[in-house]
Formats: structure tokens, C-alpha cells, sequence
């Protein structure tokens, strides 16, 4: 993280650990001052413009990530039902010159990247408003079982692998909304996030499966 300069990923970082410690508020500033200490010495506090309101803003203006969604955008104003369909590129063959030149000047890149650069725009993109309504659904159903593992799970190592499989899945969502999320090794850790909680809620919920945890 501090040495890519990724403000998404220290986004996400400190989105995770206030979760997971949220009940432990204790360790939850401990570690929140250390992320602050080693940010505020490495290259990283360079990125970040917190006490400059004016040039945040241009910042965010100026962000390639804000042409970047109106291009794909316009791809799924043409593929808004079943979208594009998935594949290893996010656009396929698609000419994207041509979706660019419907933009105003202003939101048009200079050179044209093949990737949203955020996991909702990106699953609608490929799979259109059905495809998304499935991945929202699966995000739900993962929260709905993740509540009731960590509120009512049957011991505290369910509960606390329920909280760091949250926790992860978090930081990963977060990422997701900023970088590339679906190329061969983030997409295989959100699965072993899924499945590893699959795993966990089996094991709260079936009475035998005790003795093996």
C-alpha cells in the first residue's frame, strides 16, 4: 500500500480495522495512529490533500477514474438488460472510440483505458441491470448470513472469523470501487471470502459440524 501510493487501498485499510475493532476502540486507535505516523513519513502523504480543500476538489475533477465511468456509462446505455456479457477484458471488442467521441470534450481521455476501474460499473457493464441485481442479491445474502454469524454465532471463534471475513470483504469491496477487481488474483480472493464463509455459517448452523470446528 505505502509503496504503490494507493489511496484505496489505505482507504480500505482503515474501513477494515475500524470494523473489525469496533468493539475494541482501544486497539482500533492504536492502530488507526499508526497508519497516520508511517503515512505522514512516506511518499503516500503526497496523494492525500485533506488540508487543501481547493485542490481536492481539482483533484477529483480532474481524476482520469470520473472519464473513465462516463465511458462506461455509455456502454451500458446500449447494453442496459443483459450487458455486454463477461469475458477476460471487461469491454471485449468493443470500439471504444466510439462510445468516446459521444462524450463532451471535457470527459473524454486522452488515452483510452479498457477497465472501469469499479466493481458495480463493471459487473453492469458485463452482465447489465439482471447480472447486477444477482451480485447485489449475493452481497446481501453474504451480509444477512454475516450478521447472524457474528451477533448469534455459537462460540467466539465463529464469531471472530465471521468479523475478519467481514472485515476482509470489505476491504476488498473497497478497493473494488477504485481499482481493476476482476482479474485472476482478486477475483480469487473474494471467492475464498465467499466460500470461507459459506464454510463458517455451515458450521453454525449444522449441529454436528461442532466436533470439527
Amino acid at each position: 500500500m505505502l509503496m504503490t501510493q494507493e489511496r484505496s487501498s489505505l482507504l480500505a485499510l482503515i474501513l477494515a480495522l475500524i470494523y473489525f475493532f469496533f468493539k475494541n476502540k482501544k486497539w482500533m486507535f492504536i492502530f488507526l495512529i499508526l497508519i497516520i505516523m508511517i503515512s505522514a513519513i512516506s511518499p503516500i502523504k503526497n496523494r492525500i490533500q485533506l488540508f487543501n480543500p481547493k485542490k481536492m476538489y481539482i483533484d477529483i475533477r480532474q481524476n482520469e477514474r470520473i472519464k473513465m465511468n462516463y465511458l462506461t456509462f455509455e456502454v451500458i446505455k446500449e447494453h442496459p438488460i443483459i450487458g455486454i456479457g463477461y469475458g477476460l477484458q471487461t469491454y471485449g471488442k468493443l470500439n471504444l472510440e466510439r462510445y468516446q467521441k459521444r462524450l463532451p470534450k471535457k470527459y473524454q481521455l486522452e488515452e483510452i483505458i479498457a477497465d472501469p476501474h469499479n466493481i458495480v460499473l463493471d459487473v453492469a457493464a458485463r452482465l447489465g441491470v439482471v447480472g447486477l441485481g444477482i451480485f447485489f442479491y449475493i452481497i446481501f445474502v453474504f451480509f444477512k448470513m454475516g450478521r447472524g454469524i457474528i451477533k448469534y454465532g455459537k462460540d467466539n471463534l465463529l464469531k471472530n472469523w465471521g468479523r475478519c471475513l467481514f472485515a476482509s470483504f470489505i476491504a476488498v469491496f473497497t478497493i473494488g470501487l477504485f481499482q481493476p477487481i476482476f482479474s485472476h488474483m482478486p477475483e480469487t480472493i473474494l471467492c475464498i471470502i465467499f466460500s470461507m464463509f459459506t464454510i463458517i455459517w455451515h458450521f453454525n448452523n449444522d449441529p454436528i459440524s461442532k466436533e470439527v470446528v
